[in-house]
């Protein structure tokens, strides 16, 4: 049987909000570049080549977000408030952007394509499909013109 691990949360009060606001906008600038890079490599669009790098800037985003959160949830201080707000804004914005992305919905259609995806794991497997349903909900086959407004009301949506 396992052990549990206990994580050291008593450094939480010295997080630095602003500070957790401009790491998130660098690692968000720097996930921008990454995805640029892949794409204009050009196929093949391998598991390690796309997808691993996507976990792993995820991964980033999220040691920013999540106690961020949880000092929202248990410390609310306006400063606090408001970098959580800006950050959700910006992560909303993001997400948008990245799901709406063709060049990159079309790279993991083409993973999925592939003949190495009969090969991969269930999780493999699994991983591009929530990826390729989270591009079609978040509008990457809508016109141009609905991509917009699909974008404005997901910001929208995030404020509340």
């Amino acid at each position: 049987m396992g052990t549990l691990k206990l994580y050291d949360f008593s450094g939480i009060q010295r997080v630095d909000p602003a500070a957790l606001e401009a790491q998130l906008c660098g690692i968000l600038d720097e996930y921008r570049k990454i995805i640029d890079v892949i794409i204009a490599s050009g196929s093949p669009f391998t598991w390690d080549g796309i997808i691993l790098p996507i976990e792993d800037m995820q991964s980033q985003i999220d040691c920013i977000c999540s106690p961020l959160a949880h000092l929202q949830m248990v410390a609310n201080t306006d400063s606090i408030g408001e970098a959580h707000e800006k950050c959700v804004a910006r992560m909303s914005a993001f997400s948008a952007e990245m799901q709406q992305n063709e060049d990159l919905y079309r790279a993991y259609v083409w993973r999925a394509a592939s003949p190495e995806y009969a090969f991969y794991s269930a999780e493999q497997k699994r991983a591009i499909a929530l990826a390729l349903e989270s591009f079609c909900l978040g509008g990457v086959p809508l016109p141009k013109k609905d991509k917009v407004r699909f974008r404005h009301i997901s910001e929208r949506l995030a404020r509340f």
